[in-house]
C-alpha cells in the first residue's frame, strides 16, 4: 500500500509501426521533472537550410567585414573579448548584427568596459529613486537555449555553494543630479546568514559616482563569522534622476562568476508560462513610473 502511494503517474503513446522509424528519427523525450513531453532531436542542418541561413543572416556581411580588417585590429577585438569567453571573430560578428539591427554603419570604438549590449537604467520625472535586486540562493534555476530553436529555452537546475572569499566588480557610468535631499546610488552584494538563529544581513557595499564616465569598482568580502545562506546583488539609487550605463558584472567566487547575464545582454528578460520558475535577471523592488532598466547597443 505504501508503494502504490509513493508511485509516479504515467502516460503513454501509441504509436503506429508504419510511423514508428519516423518517430524515434525525430522525436525524444523531453526534462520529466520540469515539463515532461517529447521534443524535437537536435540535428545539423542541411545543405539547403544552410543556404537559406544564410540569406537572413548578416554571416557573409560580417565575414568580409572582418577580412577587410588588419591582424592588429583583428587582435583588438580578440582582447576586448575575453570577458565574454568569446573569440575576437564571434564579438565582431555579434556587434556587426546588432549594428545592422540598429541601423548603425560605422565600426564601434573598442572598449575595456562595455561591449555590445550594455544595461541602462533611466530615471525620469516623476521618479527619484528605484531599486532592483538580482537573487542567489543557493538553488534556483537558470535556463539553457534549445539548438536550433528561437527563444526556446529548457529550466536547469543551479546549485550555488557559497565559499568566501567573494568579489563583487563591475564597469559603469554616471550622468545623475540631484532631485532631493539626500541622493546618492550604490550596488551591492547583500549576504544572508544566521546567527543565534536570528537572520542578519551584511552589505558588501559599493558607492557611485553621480557624474563619471567609463570606471571599473570592486571590493572583496574575505570572511564573515557565521553560515552564509545567500546572497542577492542589489542596484539602489535615491533622490536622483537621469541615466546610469553598466556591463560586465562579476560575483566572483570558488573560481567562478556567478552573476547572471553578466555581460548585460537581456536585463529586461523575464520568463512565462512553463519557465516562470526561473527570475527576471534584475527584479524590481521599488519601479515608480518613470523608470526604466533594459539593454541597450553602446
Amino acid at each position: 500500500m505504501l508503494e502504490t502511494l509513493h508511485m509516479s503517474k504515467i502516460s503513454y503513446i501509441n504509436i503506429s509501426p508504419e510511423l514508428e522509424m519516423l518517430y524515434r528519427k525525430n522525436l525524444r523525450s523531453g526534462n520529466r521533472f520540469v515539463f515532461s513531453r517529447n521534443v524535437l532531436k537536435k540535428r545539423f542542418p542541411t545543405r539547403s537550410e544552410k543556404k537559406k541561413l544564410k540569406e537572413k543572416t548578416y554571416m557573409v556581411q560580417a565575414s568580409n567585414a572582418w577580412k577587410s580588417m588588419t591582424s592588429v585590429q583583428q587582435q583588438d577585438w580578440s582582447d576586448k573579448a575575453e570577458f565574454n569567453n568569446m573569440s575576437g571573430w564571434q564579438l565582431f560578428l555579434q556587434d556587426f548584427t546588432a549594428r545592422q539591427i540598429e541601423g548603425i554603419e560605422e565600426i564601434p570604438v573598442l572598449s575595456s568596459f562595455h561591449q555590445t549590449y550594455v544595461a541602462e537604467l533611466k530615471i525620469e520625472s516623476p521618479a527619484i529613486s528605484c531599486e532592483f535586486k538580482q537573487e542567489h540562493p543557493r538553488n534556483y534555476y537558470e535556463y539553457k537555449k534549445q539548438f536550433g530553436r528561437k527563444e526556446v529555452y529548457d529550466p536547469v537546475s543551479i546549485t550555488e555553494d557559497l565559499v568566501l572569499p567573494f568579489t563583487f566588480d563591475i564597469n559603469y557610468e554616471a550622468d545623475l543630479t540631484s532631485a532631493g535631499l539626500n541622493p546618492y546610488a550604490f550596488m551591492a552584494a547583500r549576504f544572508w546568514y544566521s546567527y543565534h538563529g536570528e537572520n542578519k544581513y551584511y552589505d558588501l557595499s559599493i558607492p557611485l559616482l553621480t557624474n563619471t564616465s567609463w570606471k571599473n569598482v570592486s571590493d572583496t568580502l574575505t570572511g564573515l563569522y557565521t553560515y552564509i545562506i545567500g546572497y542577492s546583488l542589489i542596484l539602489k539609487v535615491n533622490d536622483l534622476q537621469g541615466t546610469l550605463r553598466f556591463d560586465n558584472i562579476k560575483a566572483t567566487h570558488s573560481g567562478q562568476n556567478w552573476a547572471r547575464d553578466p555581460n548585460c545582454n537581456n536585463v529586461q528578460k523575464e520568463f512565462f508560462g512553463p519557465y516562470n520558475i526561473i527570475k527576471p535577471y534584475w527584479e524590481a523592488v521599488e519601479k515608480p513610473t518613470g523608470v526604466t532598466l533594459k539593454s541597450v547597443y553602446k
